[in-house]
């Protein structure tokens, strides 16, 4: 799906603010809190409710979500569209007490085409059910059905197998956008490369409906278009002459305008970033535009006080800060997707990034049909969503997946061998220009896998889990 934004042709609403909220204890659906319930305050969104509200800081289960909003009448015969960019851990949608879908799984965007369940000359009644609750076959996995039974680090609460918070709620910003009912964009995916000071441009554009017509694509002057012939996917490889390079420290980026044309008729207008570079492996060394670089950076989290997970462009600006004082220039977005906020930041910095996966705390028990189909699904959201940017240098897969140490049968090194084989694929398929990679436990017997990766990052925590508090024995 294309990130919202406002154009020429698209308008947008964002509807971040204060939401009524209220716990249902299981019988919310059956209580019809899906039209309306009694509200126990308000909670900021975005925004994890663990930290606004002292009561819901351990709660782990379901919180309705409510709030209330207008379409502008100029939005009158047109297509209506909702998007959530993450609601942890997973979601269901009404509107106008009518149910949209849900979501399964954390840390993504997702959306909803909202055009027949609007009211068109009243207020209209948005209703979410977040569900907290943490569950042994989530991704990421966490509890278990008691502690004796746990996977993970030392028994904590709540019982979970990673050692973060599993902060819940509406974490990032929920958009209202409409575009033409004829047809739109849906997809806009960018890859550059250069070579001898000319760089080439692969653009691919889906759109909604297959239709005769053709895409405008402009770029600094530029001109170049790509026919739909009864068809809803396009592509054009173009060149640019002596292209500004994206390297670190210097986050060159170029705007690409994509309209959507029937007839000499404009329908839709989107457009997306992106910034010309190399990368490539070559024996031990990573190369970015042919020069071999060393990641100095953090495995980072989202977290901050008071807003949990949620996102906050003053935290990004400060975090961005405080790397370039220390001098970092990468860093891995662990344990999951952070918010699409951040990479734009990277990319405008020029920092490097190993965007993750939210496979953390991946055991034999989960490597399984049902857990890879969910598995696949997250993939796809997830380098469909990044794929643009040029901060992202490597997919993450995983982090410390246990892949060696107690699988003792064939047939479980065989399941997880099979598991990381159709990520891998599904990986490839989407995105083959950038290396994938996964973060390892540091004996090679738990890390049998590590030959179907093209990068192997290793986890040391001197000062931390070894030599805990003694900072000398950590440094020598």
């Amino acid at each position: 799906m294309i990130r919202p934004q406002q154009s020429k042709t698209r308008d947008l609403l964002n509807l971040s603010g204060f939401w009524d909220y209220a716990r249902a204890k299981g019988n919310g659906k059956e209580r019809g809190f899906y039209k309306s319930f009694p509200s126990e305050g308000k909670l900021g969104v975005p925004g994890s409710y663990n930290e606004q509200v002292m009561e819901l800081y351990h709660h782990f289960d379901e919180i309705w979500y409510q709030t209330a909003f207008y379409t502008a009448p100029s939005w009158a015969g047109r297509k209506v569209f909702m998007q959530f960019e993450s609601v942890c851990q997973n979601a269901e949608v009404w509107i106008n007490g009518t149910h949209l879908g849900e979501h399964i799984g954390p840390h993504l965007p997702f959306e909803f085409e909202i055009t027949d369940f609007l009211r068109k000359d009243g207020e209209n009644t948005l209703t979410v059910l977040a569900n907290g609750r943490v569950e042994k076959d989530s991704l990421p996995p966490a509890r278990m059905d008691s502690n004796d039974m746990r996977e993970g680090w030392s028994p904590t609460y709540p019982a979970v197998a990673y050692d973060f918070f599993p902060f819940s709620g509406i974490h990032r910003p929920v958009y209202i956008y409409s575009v033409s009912e004829e047809n739109h964009i849906k997809s806009l995916m960018v890859n550059a490369s250069h070579n001898d000071g000319i760089a080439t441009v692969n653009a691919k554009v889906e759109i909604d409906k297959p239709m005769d017509g053709e895409v405008l694509f402009e770029i600094e002057g530029l001109q170049f278009r790509a026919e739909f012939s009864g068809d809803n996917t396009t592509e054009i490889d173009f060149e640019i002459q002596d292209p500004r390079i994206w390297d670190i420290g210097q986050g060159e980026l170029y705007t690409l305008n994509a309209t959507l044309i029937k007839k000499e008729t404009t329908l839709d207008h989107a457009k997306c970033r992106f910034g010309i570079r190399n990368i490539s492996i070559e024996g031990n060394s990573f190369l970015l535009n042919g020069k071999p670089v060393i990641f100095k950076g953090f495995g980072k989290h989202e977290d901050f006080d008071i807003i949990g997970k949620g996102l906050s462009h003053p935290l990004v600006i400060k975090d961005y800060d405080l790397m370039k004082w220390i001098g970092a220039n990468s860093y891995r977005t662990s344990h999951y997707p952070y918010a699409e906020e951040w990479l734009d930041m990277a990319d405008e910095l020029g920092v490097m990034v190993i965007s993750e996966n939210p496979f953390v705390g991946l055991n034999n028990r989960l490597y399984n049909d049902d857990i890879l189909k969910k598995a696949l699904l997250v993939v796809e959201e997830h380098i469909s969503r990044d794929y643009n940017h040029p901060s992202v240098v490597m997919w993450s897969l995983a982090n410390e997946p246990n892949s060696g140490g107690s699988m003792d049968t064939e047939d479980k090194y065989q399941s997880c061998m099979n598991f990381f084989k159709f990520i891998i694929e599904k990986t490839k398929s989407i995105d083959a220009n950038r290396p994938i990679c996964y973060a390892a436990h540091a004996n090679p017997k738990d890390n049998q896998m590590a030959h179907l990766f093209d990068v192997l990052l290793l986890n040391k925590y001197y000062g931390w889990y070894k030599y805990t508090g003694l900072l000398d024995a950590s440094t020598d």
